[in-house]
Parts: structure tokens; C-alpha cells; sequence
């Protein structure tokens, strides 16, 4: 029962005849579950990688959205003489 079980889980124990009559064996049942735990391991590491990728690049786009609101502020605060350029100690802060 337990190997029909897992027969029945498993993608790719599932059976592939057209008959539908012939089982494969509690060998190939195991072997295939063992393959497919690992390509499912792999892919969970995989994910597990892309999202720690991700947070990092949410972090750096958020000190990016606070550097530019700084920046904002302060032009906001001290408008240079009516010129709309931002000054390279702030580009350098950036």
C-alpha cells in the first residue's frame, strides 16, 4: 500500500503505459522517489539563494530611496541660487 502511495505522489512513478495494467517495481518506486527529493532539494535551495538575492537588493534599493530623500531635503532647504543642480559633495554622498 505504502509504495502505491508513493507511486501515486511522485511525478515521475507515475505509470506511463497507455494499459494502465503494469505496475513498475517497488525498486524503480524507491530509486525514482529518491531522485525526485533531490531535484526537489535542489530546487529549494535554489529559491532559498534567489530569495536571500532579493532581500538583499530590497536593502539596497531602500538605502538608495533614502539617500535620494536626503538629498531632496537638503536642496529642498538650501535652494542654490536658482540653479537646479545638485552638488558634488551630495552626488559623492550618493
Amino acid at each position: 500500500k505504502g509504495y502505491d502511495e508513493l507511486q501515486s505522489i511522485v511525478p515521475t512513478c507515475q505509470q506511463q503505459d497507455s494499459l494502465g495494467s503494469q505496475k513498475i517495481s517497488k525498486a524503480t518506486v524507491l530509486q525514482r522517489s529518491i531522485d525526485y527529493m533531490q531535484f526537489l532539494s535542489t530546487q529549494k535551495k535554489k529559491q532559498e539563494e534567489e530569495l536571500e538575492s532579493l532581500r538583499k537588493e530590497v536593502m539596497a534599493l531602500k538605502i538608495m530611496k533614502a539617500n535620494y530623500e536626503h538629498i531632496v531635503k537638503t536642496h529642498q532647504s538650501s535652494p542654490s541660487h536658482g540653479q537646479n543642480q545638485v552638488s558634488d559633495e551630495v552626488k559623492f554622498q550618493v
